[in-house]
């Protein structure tokens, strides 16, 4: 199966109901973060700092609970694999 390319996959049903999930969920934890998250793309490089932050055992940022960490994490992992993987 021939991946499609990238305009396509961020118009593509799925990333719509995913992104309005995801970042929906997130987004009210931007401010605190000092930053603006508006789509399930603006995790990408937030969900890649705390996800080596806890291989590392590096404590995260305080403004986010347990469960907000694996929000984010799964969220950003889930964007950059569905982006760079559509077969």
């Amino acid at each position: 199966m021939r991946a499609l390319p990238l305009p396509y996959v961020l118009q593509s049903p799925e990333w719509d109901r995913h992104q309005c999930g995801a970042a929906t969920a997130i987004r009210p934890l931007g401010p605190g973060l000092g930053l603006s998250i508006r789509t399930v793309q603006d995790l990408e490089g937030l969900s890649d700092t705390i996800f080596i932050h806890q291989i590392h055992h590096i404590r995260g940022p305080t403004a986010l609970s347990p469960d907000d960490i694996d929000a984010i994490v799964a969220a950003g992992g889930w964007a950059f694999v569905y982006q760079y993987n559509r077969t």
